[in-house]
């Protein structure tokens, strides 16, 4: 079975509804997997895996702390990001660091993290069922080929994303403001 994780706020802009109708879909095409979602939970949500029928696929989880999200991250097969806006995700950044694989919608700043198949696999949330073939399209990948986007994730996260480059970043634009 495949782990998919996400973690977020419960706000609709995280688009868990959107990757639970994807989700069912998948099952019924053969994917098995189990989904967890992390912080995002709502009635509308527990409504939709119900009806749906995914209670044995898709656990709800209300809060965790921080190290037991990291644990949970690095339990997983991939970190699951379907938003339909979004900045630059922190946690999409700590899972590449930690080494978990992440599936993201292409929405606002996500392309500027992941580099499409080679830091991570980006989908097009605006189209029914894109979710599903990112995933076929990470099942498909031979182990040296995920070992490789997870080594070139984390050497990004590395060279792009410390806190030392966002503060050097911040200190230029800055610097370029004045």
């Amino acid at each position: 079975k495949l782990k998919l994780i996400s973690i977020g706020r419960n706000h609709w802009c995280k688009g868990y509804t959107n990757a639970l109708y994807d989700l069912y879909k998948a099952k019924k095409n053969g994917l098995k997997f189990q989904y967890t979602i992390v912080g995002g939970i709502s009635e509308q949500t527990r409504f939709i895996v119900h009806e749906l029928g995914l209670e044995n696929e898709v656990s709800l989880i209300d809060n965790v702390s921080h190290k037991e999200a990291i644990m949970l991250v690095r339990e997983s097969s991939i970190l699951l990001l379907p938003s339909l806006t979004e900045g630059l995700s922190n946690i999409a950044v700590e899972s590449m660091a930690l080494g978990t694989p992440v599936i993201s919608s292409d929405c606002n700043g996500m392309p500027e993290l992941i580099d499409n198949g080679v830091t991570g696999i980006l989908y097009d949330w605006k189209t029914q069922g894109m979710l599903e073939q990112a995933i076929h399209k990470f099942q498909k990948m031979y182990p040296s080929q995920k070992k490789l986007m997870v080594q070139n994730a984390r050497l990004r996260i590395e060279n792009h994303f410390t806190s030392e480059h966002m503060i050097s970043g911040m200190i230029q634009l800055y610097n370029d403001t004045l």
